[in-house]
């Protein structure tokens, strides 16, 4: 229920993703189901584009050189007004100020027409009236025709700008007459108007300077400020006629037709949509769960399983809903690392059915694109058939690579099976984005490797190869204090691998349970035999009973110290597992002896406490376990010999019902019972005795 209830709150959006993509072509018209509006770029940018032409050019006035000649003017009328004849000026001024004898015999002739005081504001009043027409250079004239369609400029003055006509400006050829006509209106003297007017004429240029920066701003502002132009649609209308390519400007229009459909849904509408959704998650997590109970029913034995596959599938879903948003990346949904996770987690088989689940979640939250869906589902299914158990380092990495390249041909595949008429260059970029997402998943799960095996408590073939190491540090702690335990495991390792690979088990996970099953005997080494050497055995003032208690909880302490060193959970189980319910024989018949009446003594006190072993590695290291030891106690062993011990203990295990619960067959058992005998053999094979040696 709750699983459930997570992927309908992740799932769950009023507004579905958009069912088409560009380059798609529409198979029929695409009708509005409601009234909406939407900005129509093309016109819009037309607009902008035209207001910003229409923007006028801003050009910056430059007062400095009339400033100049005007502070000139008033000394060269100073200077004019005191000596009597033009020689009387002294040539340094004359030349500095630009007085001519002209100039200086005009104003003399005009006698007291004019005065030192009052000429200059006239004069500035002349430069004024020329400032507000403008004059720009001919060159920058004949260019606004190409910078822009305004019919006029913008002039900068500071900080105030004004608009001057085109029409209105002075030509710069007809800059002097339009400053003489300004001073013949203001001053009678003709003669005076001219002499001025000839004074200016250095400083009568073009005063109103192109601004590049300023310009550009202007048409910027003026894009900017241009108002959207929409596109009306009513219910009915056509958005994209049959057979035409869906390219981003329809794009644009079907989100906004479908926004504003999800906001103006009747909420019966959109309750119903919930219904539907509520009735097939539901019923889709029933399967899954039915079909976890039938083929993997162990996540149902751990709730932390059980918790990491839920959040795995919610974890996808909302990545999902991520990407579906951004079409082009659809294909980096990494479906693939969630696959081969549970590939190593659990067994590619179990991978496959959870895949299938994943895909028809990612199918739903794309808004039913199961082309998606099912190009991913394959591509992952490239990549959870080559990793298997992780056989090496680069294993996951080769997954990546065969998911990447099963999803590039998946994807390719579906583009042509469901989207033919889709440009290839799409599909192209769909199948590269699905070649990134499987080699991605493949760098990403050998990153996240440990992180699974803690997690999930499973081993792969890299951590059993750290296992078997001989010198970890509890092997090399049972070597120094417990070394005939020591060689007993290692014994029952090699034996129990050879046997394993016979009938397909997991041969390292044997090898590397045969190595620990008894190391909870380093708590009370000396209680076993085979450490106890020349020295007297600890059991022979205690009880029969109190005796099989110490051996039997070699079973118990060898869990708890796996605990301690972190040990996984498969090697757990085998320790707890590898004696299962057999009776300790030895003690049971002493007791017997020791027992007045031989009825009173019960077996029941006189059994290791279980469980039996459920796995076939379990099953192997037990019958090794029991098969080495008991080879010691045979004397002059030869291969008949051993091949009978080994058929009797299997038969007595069997007899025992030690087997029920571990899935190994009749079959299995008859090429178990083969390999021990050869490994037996090969352990106690004859030599030749040397002359002289004989001891």
């Amino acid at each position: 229920m709750v699983f459930a209830a997570s992927l309908i709150a992740v799932l769950w959006s009023p507004r579905p993703p958009l069912p088409y993509r560009r380059g798609q072509v529409a198979q029929a018209d695409i009708r509005a189901r409601v009234s909406f509006s939407v900005v129509d770029d093309e016109r819009t940018r037309a607009a902008k584009d035209a207001a910003s032409a229409a923007a006028p050019s801003v050009y910056k006035l430059d007062l400095s050189p009339f400033a100049r000649t005007t502070d000139n003017l008033k000394a060269a009328l100073a200077e004019v007004a005191a000596p009597a004849k033009y020689e009387d000026i002294a040539p340094a001024n004359a030349q500095a100020l630009g007085i001519k004898r002209e100039f200086y015999d005009a104003l003399k002739a005009a006698g007291t027409d004019w005065t030192p005081q009052t000429l200059p504001l006239t004069v500035a009043e002349a430069v004024d009236a020329i400032v507000k027409d403008g004059c720009i250079a001919a060159s920058d004239a004949k260019l606004e025709e190409q910078r822009t369609k305004a019919d006029g400029v913008t002039i900068l003055q500071g900080d105030q700008r004004r608009f001057q006509p085109l029409s209105a400006l002075i030509k710069q050829q007809d800059l002097k007459t339009a400053f003489k006509r300004e001073l013949a209106k203001r001053i009678q003297n003709p003669q005076v108007a001219g002499a001025l007017a000839d004074y200016f004429e250095p400083s009568l240029k073009p005063f109103l300077f192109y601004d590049e920066a300023a310009s550009a701003a202007a048409k910027k502002a003026a894009a900017e400020s241009t108002a959207e132009v929409p596109q009306y649609f009513d219910r009915g209308d056509v958005i994209v006629r049959r057979d035409s390519l869906i390219d981003t400007p329809q794009i644009k229009m079907l989100e906004r037709e479908q926004v504003v459909y999800a906001s103006t849904m009747p909420p019966r509408d959109r309750w119903s949509r919930l219904l539907g959704m509520v009735i097939t998650v539901f019923f889709l997590v029933w399967l899954f769960g039915a079909y976890v109970s039938r083929y993997e029913p162990r996540v149902l034995t751990r709730r932390i399983r059980i918790l990491v596959l839920m959040a795995l599938a919610v974890a996808l879903v909302a990545i999902t809903r991520l990407f579906v948003w951004s079409p082009p990346f659809r294909h980096l949904i990494p479906m693939a690392l969630f696959a081969m996770t549970v590939a190593v987690a659990y067994n590619p088989l179990f991978a496959v059915g959870y895949t299938l689940f994943l895909a028809v979640l990612v199918g739903i939250t794309a808004g039913g694109d199961f082309a998606l869906s099912m190009s991913l589902f394959l591509g992952s299914i490239m990549g959870v058939l080559v990793i298997g158990r992780v056989h090496t380092r680069t294993t996951p990495l080769l997954a990546g690579v065969s998911a990447g390249i099963g999803t590039f041909v998946a994807t390719w595949g579906t583009g042509l099976l469901f989207h033919a008429e889709h440009d290839y260059k799409l599909t192209l970029s769909d199948s590269t984005y699905g070649l990134l997402n499987g080699l991605a998943c493949g760098a990403l799960i050998t990153v996240i490797l440990p992180f699974v095996e803690r997690t999930f408590r499973v081993m792969t073939e890299l951590s059993l190869l750290e296992l078997v190491d001989l010198n970890k540090p509890i092997l090399r702690r049972m070597a120094l204090e417990a070394p005939g335990t020591y060689n007993h495991s290692l014994m029952v390792g090699n034996i129990a691998d050879s046997a394993a690979e016979v009938i397909g088990a997991n041969r390292l996970l044997a090898r590397a349970a045969g190595y620990y099953h008894d190391i909870g005997k380093l708590t009370k080494p000396d209680y076993f035999v085979e450490n106890r050497g020349t020295a007297a055995s600890r059991h022979y003032n205690l009880s029969p009973t109190m005796s099989t208690l110490i051996i039997v909880s070699h079973v118990k302490d060898g869990v708890e110290i796996a605990k301690e060193h972190r040990l996984p959970t498969p090697i757990l189980d085998v320790i707890a597992e590898h004696h299962g319910t057999t009776l300790v024989e030895y003690f049971y018949r002493e007791a017997i002896e020791q027992a007045e009446d031989a009825d009173q003594v019960s077996d029941q006190s006189f059994h290791y406490p279980g469980p039996r072993p459920h796995t076939r590695e379990a099953a192997i290291v037990m019958l090794a376990d029991s098969i080495e030891s008991a080879s010691r106690t045979v004397t002059e062993p030869t291969p008949a010999k051993l091949e009978h011990l080994v058929c009797d203990i299997c038969r007595t295990k069997l007899d025992d019902g030690q087997f029920d619960e571990c899935g190994l067959t009749m079959s299995d058992l008859r090429l178990v019972e083969i390999s021990l005998t050869k490994s037996l053999a090969g352990i106690f094979h004859s030599r030749i005795k040397y002359p002289g040696r004989e001891l």
